[in-house]
């Protein structure tokens, strides 16, 4: 497989990644964040495209942390994940693959688009 090598679940979780940059993999299986997940309905839309993409043996999608854990078919290549990755975006779910070294700034982004969202759902409330 050529997917990059990452921390793994298995192992001490004290061990550093080998790059900065590399995506948080264990052997097939990828961490993505999801955004505009808003309710139940979302998050089983999103299960369910990422459940039927061909190089997707399991996925599991939670709306609290807006992310996807998907364990991907041993033969998946880089291309594979960057294909789930449109595909889930293309349908409305800005997705993005999860890396240490873009952690912290996508979850950053993350926050601060939920702050707006719930200034705009106050903004509402205060006008009704």
């Amino acid at each position: 497989m050529d997917l990059p090598r990452a921390v793994s679940t298995d192992t001490s979780l004290d061990a550093p990644p080998e790059s900065s940059n590399k995506a948080l993999v264990s052997d097939t299986v990828v961490v993505l964040d999801v955004t505009k997940m808003m309710c139940g309905g979302c998050s089983a839309s999103v299960k369910k495209i990422l459940s039927q993409q061909p190089k997707v043996k399991e996925a599991s999608v939670n709306l609290i942390t807006g992310t996807a854990v998907v364990h991907l078919v041993p033969e998946s290549s880089d291309q594979d994940v960057g294909d789930i990755v449109r595909v889930v975006s293309d349908k409305g779910f800005p997705t993005f693959l999860r890396t240490a070294e873009n952690n912290a700034e996508q979850m950053e982004q993350i926050r601060l688009a939920k702050v707006e969202e719930e200034k705009k759902e106050c903004v509402w409330l205060i006008s009704v």
